[in-house]
């Protein structure tokens, strides 16, 4: 896996459905809405000028919302993933159970 810089994060999407809530079908490439995501890496926060780096907000493994044409999508050992700014991540989502 990459080990992303500065105050970027490694996402695996989740695959999104053809099918919105209501039922409707959308064509293929028409997805507006915020995707979900694993994060996989973190990096090591925003550098500051003679202080230590503020840290990332999100850690490995949780699981977030980000913006559907936010980032950059790139395979790494034949698995699609995306890679965001911390700006870019929406929310977090909380763990179930």
């Amino acid at each position: 896996m990459i080990q992303p810089l500065g105050d970027r994060v490694v996402v695996q999407p989740v695959p999104e459905g053809d099918q919105t809530v209501n039922g409707v079908y959308l064509p293929q490439g028409l997805h507006d809405t915020p995707r979900r995501g694993t994060v996989l890496a973190v990096g090591p926060g925003t550098p500051q000028i003679g202080s230590e780096a503020i840290p990332v907000g999100c850690k490995q493994g949780d699981v977030v919302l980000f913006s559907h044409y936010a980032g950059t999508p790139i395979t790494v050992d034949d698995q699609d993933v995306v890679v965001l700014r911390e700006g870019d991540v929406l929310a977090l989502i909380p763990e179930e159970g």
